[in-house]
């Protein structure tokens, strides 16, 4: 169901919450993020996407971690009811379009495209603000969460912004996929720009004009990386 069809108890308050988490995944096609089947009746996405927060967020936490400190956090974490936790899903918290029964799509309202593209304009400073889930499976017949552009772009600022360690170990251990963690951003800066056109180019993007802005908002996290580098460094 899209945003716009879901009942206001579906929305939490940030105000009240322990955690707010930021969900990066792969959507199925433009007006899809989830896809039932035998194996998930429920959806895939759905499922998927409840196993990684009960990881965190569920007695299966107690298994994570070997140092105290580790132990200590996976111990706060169980305890948490899962009113405390709020989750970003982009397709569930953003007006979406939609496919009618003949295949057509069916726009935005003109009050839903404002507010749509009001939030766009800051949806990367979420993913360097918050936890970012890296939920990275993708069902057959679509491709791999690490080709998407958009993936890239979620991945990256979250990297820059060092909020993959809270929730999303294994992106993490997979850091080679990002501008940041390959070494990118250590370069001179022609050299960074190129590095960055180069691997973006590589990924997949529905609207090919979209390279360019990934290629943008991503460079600007970098920028904004290497300022603070700078300002803890004392680096002149």
């Amino acid at each position: 169901r899209r945003c716009q069809e879901l009942p206001p108890e579906a929305f939490g308050d940030p105000h009240k919450a322990w955690y707010l988490l930021i969900i990066s995944h792969r959507w199925i096609n433009r007006h899809s993020c989830d896809v039932c089947s035998e194996a998930y009746p429920e959806g895939f996405r759905l499922r998927t996407v409840l196993q990684k927060l009960d990881a965190y967020f569920s007695p299966l936490a107690l298994n994570r971690g070997g140092l105290l400190t580790e132990r200590f956090r996976a111990l706060c974490t169980a305890l948490v009811g899962d009113a405390d936790v709020l989750v970003f899903f982009d397709f569930l918290c953003l007006p979406q379009e939609a496919l009618d029964e003949n295949g057509e799509v069916v726009p935005r309202s003109t009050a839903d495209e404002h507010t749509f593209r009001c939030c766009l304009q800051h949806m990367g400073t979420l993913y360097s603000l918050f936890p970012v889930v890296v939920c990275d499976e993708t069902p057959p017949g679509t491709h791999p969460y690490w080709e998407s552009g958009w993936c890239f772009a979620e991945l990256s600022i979250a990297a820059a912004s060092d909020q993959l360690h809270q929730c999303s170990h294994e992106a993490v251990a997979c850091a080679a996929h990002t501008v940041w963690s390959s070494g990118i951003a250590d370069d001179t800066d022609a050299v960074a720009v190129e590095h960055l056109r180069v691997a973006v180019a590589k990924k997949r993007f529905f609207f090919e004009e979209d390279q360019q802005v990934v290629m943008r908002i991503i460079r600007n996290f970098m920028l904004k990386r290497a300022l603070v580098d700078a300002i803890r460094t004392k680096d002149s």
